[in-house]
């Protein structure tokens, strides 16, 4: 999945640095924690589905 870091950040009204730090720390989090992993793909594929509706 491709994030557009700057559409993100004026979304969230945020700089775009944090987000970028943000990503790459759930990246990091996700390859670390199994758990944590599984929880975000179940949100991913939760999001997925909800677009296709």
């Amino acid at each position: 999945m491709v994030i557009k870091v700057k559409r993100g950040a004026q979304h969230f009204r945020r700089d775009p640095a944090v987000i970028s730090r943000g990503i790459r720390k759930v990246e990091k989090k996700r390859r670390e924690e199994k758990a944590f992993d599984s929880r975000v793909s179940k949100v991913e594929e939760a999001i997925k589905e909800n677009k296709k509706r």
